[in-house]
């Protein structure tokens, strides 16, 4: 998911989500020979919808920050899916719409559009090819619960709870990756996967651009799996990518690449961001129920650009010259480590889990790279098959510049039956950036929403259908 680099996987939320291709087996076994479904369920069509209500502050329409309003969401979605013995191709789109009866004319509407392709070539060998589109209007409000910032592994790097944000509250962008992969299961105990891709990201108007700047490049994945004798497993992940960068805008008082305070406005030109990341994850199950995580790396990030030149937009900085800017290169720690528990309960579930993680990041709003601190914690408690409650929490924050995030949920959810799900809760933020901005603050909403489709839905789907751009659709 991630382009650069800059986060290892070994810093996810889950302690056991290490990713795989779909029907691929465990590291630990041969990949088995798929069976061919049958006819009728080679093919699959599922639509659906998810309607939200939301009720509180930082919402689309609102004349100042602490005013109550009130903002409806609708995410139509329709998935198609074909299955054959030895893979499968899945094809989905779930548009985002926010309409604010207090502003009308503030209507917005995201665009997102998801493609997975995988194929098994032999018993232990395999491809997979996912291509994602973003375009439209985003909301960074950290209450509306969108998803994932623009350019995952950059703004978002996997297994982080907390996206960086823009000064503005919502953004018109277009966000565009594709990643082809390549996994071989060499023995029992080892798997390699290998993942090259290219990303896409930038505003799609010139005052969009000033906020989130054209940003593109290649990347390179290679992860090792390798399964020891009884309960532990070892992950070893090296991550390498390129950002070239547009012209990058600094206003007076922000951060500039290298991290020092910007004086006065200018624009930085010829920008590139070259990271590179190796790590290893341990992996260990204490029993059944209860497993955990640990790992760390070393992250090298290599920054030139080719000059300062001043903004055209204030005539009191034409005197200023073209600057060159000189080549960087700094070592960033990269460390985490979580645990994850399934408490025994007769006719309930309940899963626990934490993780902690100090890694750097890049800002894609700013292309500029810091060192970060993430923490989250969650528990989810499931009540027989139409009952699930649900609570979660994470905080990130980083020195220079400096940048606080916690945001909380939350949430209940009653199935009445397999095609309809109820979900209620409440979302609380607080933002505390060095630039003061539309999101800055504390941050509540109350919501409700109801989730439908023609397929069956889990207790899942009273989540945001938002991430990954596929959502309650399976």
């Amino acid at each position: 998911m991630g382009a650069l680099g800059l986060c290892l996987v070994l810093l996810t939320a889950g302690a056991g989500d290490t990713a795989q291709a779909p029907g691929a087996a465990p590291p630990e076994e041969e990949v088995p020979a798929v069976p061919k479904p049958p006819a009728e369920e080679r093919y699959t069509f599922n639509i659906g919808a998810k309607l939200e209500s939301l009720v509180g502050t930082e919402l689309q329409g609102s004349i100042n920050q602490s005013q109550v309003t009130s903002n409806f969401v609708l995410e139509p979605g329709a998935l198609f899916r074909e299955r054959s013995g030895t893979g499968q191709v899945t094809l989905s789109y779930v548009p985002w719409l926010l309409y604010a009866p207090a502003d009308p004319n503030q209507r917005l509407f995201f665009n997102r559009l998801l493609l997975d392709v995988q194929q098994a070539l032999s018993r232990t060998t395999g491809l997979s090819l996912v291509w994602r589109f973003w375009l439209g209007d985003q909301s960074f409000s950290p209450v509306v619960n969108l998803g994932t910032a623009p350019g995952p592994g950059t703004g978002q790097p996997p297994g982080t709870t907390i996206p960086q944000v823009p000064q503005v509250a919502t953004l018109p962008l277009l966000d565009t990756s594709v990643r082809l992969g390549y996994w071989v299961i060499t023995s029992t105990q080892l798997r390699l996967d290998f993942d090259v891709g290219f990303q896409w990201a930038e505003g799609t108007t010139a005052a969009a651009r000033l906020q989130l700047p054209l940003q593109r490049g290649p990347f390179l994945d290679a992860a090792g799996t390798w399964k020891l004798a009884g309960h532990d497993a070892l992950i070893g992940k090296f991550r390498s990518g390129l950002l070239a960068y547009g012209p990058v805008y600094r206003p007076g008082g922000s951060n500039n690449e290298n991290g020092s305070t910007v004086l006065l406005p200018h624009f930085n030109t010829g920008l590139s961001i070259l990271g590179s990341e190796l790590g290893l994850k341990w992996q260990h199950s204490l029993s059944a129920n209860l497993s955990t995580e640990l790992g760390g790396g070393l992250g090298v990030v290599w920054q030139s650009s080719s000059y300062d030149i001043p903004s055209l937009t204030d005539q009191d900085l034409l005197w200023l010259h073209r600057t060159p800017v000189p080549a960087t290169t700094t070592a960033y720690p990269l460390l985490g480590a979580s645990i994850r528990n399934q408490v025994p309960l007769i006719g309930q579930t309940l899963v626990i889990s934490g993780t902690v993680a100090l890694l750097p990041i890049v800002n894609q709003f700013s292309g500029t790279v810091i060192e970060r601190l993430d923490v989250s914690a969650a528990a989810v408690w499931g009540v027989g098959r139409q009952w699930t409650f649900s609570a979660s929490a994470g905080a990130a924050a980083s020195q220079n510049p400096r940048e606080v995030d916690v945001r909380a949920e939350l949430r209940v959810v009653a199935q009445s039956t397999d095609h309809l799900v109820f979900a209620g809760g409440l979302r609380l933020a607080y933002l505390n950036y060095a630039i003061p901005g539309a999101l800055n603050g504390t941050s509540w909403v109350i919501f409700i929403s109801i989730t439908g489709a023609s397929g069956k839905l889990g207790s899942a789907a009273g989540a945001s259908a938002s991430q990954g751009g596929q959502g309650f659709l399976q």
